[in-house]
């Protein structure tokens, strides 16, 4: 296929890769070399060098030239409400203010979103005075701020639009933290205060003091974060404050004794310190009897004692906070380098990364059609083990972000058989299985010993997540047959790379066999079909889009709690190269092997058993094909009717002589199955176990089958 007329992305390499022995597919690369951009995967780029076409790892690249080093400034946020006008918002009410009466809320009718839109007469400022204020605005944007857009005018009237707080304001919220334990009144504590001081240190590194710290003008978002309100105050200008602020319980004492030089940033501090001490305790610090009184201890310094949980680091910070003496108390950044604080900024890192994971997962149509690579280890509660293997372990787990559970059960499909459930409706399903199946996730954990098994692990969830994106974007309105991968996260210090997967609380058909024999029932025709009908389906799904499993068998078809089939484990999927039929078989479950995988195991045995081992004779190439699901498809169905291998007599172990079950795959045809069932059903199994592949019957040739098709569009 010709790259010539695809846009040219050009990348270095940052990192030297050795790509993989006898795989022409990766193409090693050194670091300093300048390479072109074929196609972007998740964890893999396909690039050009020196006219070979190779994969190599993502981490190992970077934009050529690389971007320059971005400055640690204020973070850019939309600062206009492009293309609106007075006519596309719809009045909702005034608000009452203590400073203005001039303050609407109002709503963008195209969107429903709500915004405060703050009154300013034309006559009452010229218009180079607004432009000034709308100027610093500006300047103050952050997260920890509250956002400002560009004014709107209206008659001779400008209106600064401002974001909408639907949770209120700290005065609220330090009354609902009243009825909260102590521990969680200072874990919110420490958040707000940290906070609070990020939005201070915006202000205080542009020139600027708040002068207007108290709960009224900290505001709570939807998230449950502060953003400081404020007015623009330069620390330039004389003005006298206690004639502006009408609620001066929270005006440092320098400021309330009217003492020279009193315009400090340390004022901002001291008022802060008030309030997170008022989060804490519950109560004013300074609060006397009447407000006079409490007036009065401000101006004087007197304060009542802490209580004694306010102990260590945070005993310091506070008294340093409230120093009656300005120049002693500490700045946004000492404050910002304590223990306690340096300890937020971690948390609200996390904070950030949960948030945009919670909106991403919220804001999808529907489970699956996310992924995500940011998850941490944290995030989720693990809970029992659901299966083990060669590959790592597979855990059942609560994605703790969302808050996805609260009471569940576990079920198996075994649960409606016993119920007659699938003899009843095929539409049904208890809502609350059904929830419980949406809150909970399977994690699929895996160790890696090397960073080429590491790359080799994080290509298999690149497969894994092209399979899903192919078959939903090929069958938009249909089932996904699949098993979803939902993201995934790396634990670097133990080695293990953590696939986080829909979770399908049915179980597996291994499980759902052990059940029917444990309880000696014997498998209705009819879950038969229903079973035949989905896994021939979703296999076609697959072979429609060339692509081939490689690894099918009992354990790999999974059941959601309404009995529907989602294929798994695409760790040996193959994608079929344009204009082929076969591509190299790499492992597989031997007794699920179709007979033209075995020739290379019954060769070697023969070889053994003859004595004439040829170290220096090629191994057989294995050619896999679309035939070779079929083959194992057909051996886990004569399994579920019969409930034994159809190659293992039900008397005999599944681990005994292994040779001698392959020289049966190889050489034998199945017992028949049991005449409970149809001849339409045991002739159609058959004709998946004959052992030429060419002879072998397609899922296309299945699906034309009337009895396949008689009630599909149900599944």
């Amino acid at each position: 296929m010709s790259h010539e007329n695809k846009p040219q992305e050009i990348i270095e390499v940052v990192a030297d890769y050795a790509g993989i022995e006898g795989d022409p597919q990766f193409l090693p690369i050194s670091k300093g070399d300048i390479v072109r951009v074929i196609k972007k995967e998740l964890a893999w780029f396909t690039v050009e060098k020196d006219g070979r076409i190779g994969k190599v790892p993502k981490n190992n690249l970077r934009p050529f030239p690389p971007p320059p080093s971005k400055p640690s400034t204020v973070p850019d946020l939309p600062f206009s409400i492009a293309g609106y006008s007075w006519e596309d918002f719809e009045f909702v009410q005034n608000i009452k203010s203590e400073n203005s009466d001039n303050i609407l809320l109002m709503k963008l009718i195209e969107t429903g979103d709500f915004y405060i839109f703050k009154r300013i007469s034309l006559k009452e400022k010229d218009k180079k005075t607004i432009d000034d204020e709308i100027k610093m605005l500006k300047r103050m944007q952050s997260q920890y701020t509250v956002q400002h857009f560009q004014p709107i005018v209206k008659d001779n009237e400008q209106y600064i639009i401002a974001e909408y707080f639907s949770e209120g304001n700290m005065r609220m919220k330090i009354e609902q933290m009243k009825t909260l334990e102590l521990k969680e009144r200072k874990l919110l504590s420490f958040k707000y205060m940290y906070q609070i001081l990020m939005g201070l240190n915006i202000l205080h590194s542009q020139g600027f003091i708040h002068r207007y710290i108290k709960p009224e003008n900290i505001l709570i978002d939807k998230d449950g974060n502060t953003k400081l309100d404020f007015k623009i105050t330069q620390s330039t200008i004389i003005e006298d404050i206690v004639d502006c602020v009408e609620t001066k319980c929270y005006i440092p004492p320098e400021v309330l004794n009217q003492e020279m030089n009193n315009k400090k940033y340390e004022n901002d501090i001291w008022s802060l310190g008030v309030i997170i001490a008022e989060l804490i305790t519950g109560d004013h610090i300074y609060e006397g009897k009447t407000f006079k009184e409490t007036i009065a201890n401000i101006s004087t310094g007197k304060y009542k004692q802490l209580p004694d949980y306010i102990e260590g680091e945070l005993k310091m910070i506070l008294v340093s906070m409230l120093n009656f003496d300005p120049n002693k108390r500490p700045s946004v950044n000492e404050l910002l380098n304590t223990q306690l604080m340096k300890i937020e900024a971690q948390n609200d890192v996390d904070n950030e990364r949960q948030q945009q994971i919670r909106k991403q997962i919220l804001s999808s149509s529907s489970q699956g059609s996310y992924f995500i690579t940011s998850w941490k280890k944290q995030d989720f509660e693990r809970k029992e083990r659901l299966g083990k293997g060669g590959f790592g372990s597979v855990y059942l787990a609560i994605e703790k972000i969302t808050d996805h559970l609260v009471t569940t059960d576990h079920l198996v499909a075994s649960d409606y058989i016993a119920s007659d459930y699938l003899l009843v409706s095929n539409n049904q399903v208890s809502s609350n299985h059904q929830e419980a199946a949406n809150h909970l996730v399977a994690i699929k954990e895996m160790d890696y010993y090397s960073e080429e098994e590491k790359q080799m692990i994080l290509r298999e969830i690149d497969i894994m997540k092209n399979i899903c994106d192919t078959i939903r974007h090929e069958y938009p309105s249909s089932f996904l047959h699949v098993v979803q991968p939902l993201g995934f996260f790396i634990n670097e210090e133990e080695s293990k790379i953590n696939l986080v997967m829909e979770y399908c609380e049915g179980g597996d058909l291994k499980q759902f066999i052990e059940y029917l024999k444990k309880n000696k029932i014997v498998l209705k025709e009819e879950i038969a079909w229903k079973l035949l009908r989905q896994i021939i389906f979703s296999t076609n799904q697959l072979h429609t889009n060339k692509i081939i499993h490689g690894d099918l068998k009992l354990a790999n078809i999974l059941l959601t709690g309404d009995f529907k089939v989602k294929l798994a484990d695409f760790g040996l999927s193959k994608q079929l190269q344009e204009g082929k039929e076969y591509t190299l078989a790499n492992g597989g479950t031997k007794f699920y092997l179709a007979p033209e995988l075995q020739h290379f195991q019954i060769e070697q045995v023969s070889s053994q058993v003859q004595g004439q081992v040829d170290n220096k004779k090629p191994p057989m190439k294995r050619m896999l094909t679309t035939a070779s699901d079929i083959w194992s498809i057909g051996v886990l169905l004569y399994e579920l009717l019969s409930q034994h291998h159809p190659f293992i007599s039900q008397d005999e172990s599944i681990d005994a002589n292994e040779d001698a079950v392959i020289h049966r795959i190889m050489t034998e045809d199945p017992p028949e199955l049991p005449d409970i069932f149809s001849g339409k059903l045991r002739i159609l199994i058959k004709g998946m176990l004959i052992k030429d592949p060419i002879r072998r019957i397609t899922t296309e040739t299945i699906l034309e089958d009337e009895d396949v098709t008689a009630h599909l569009s149900a599944n």
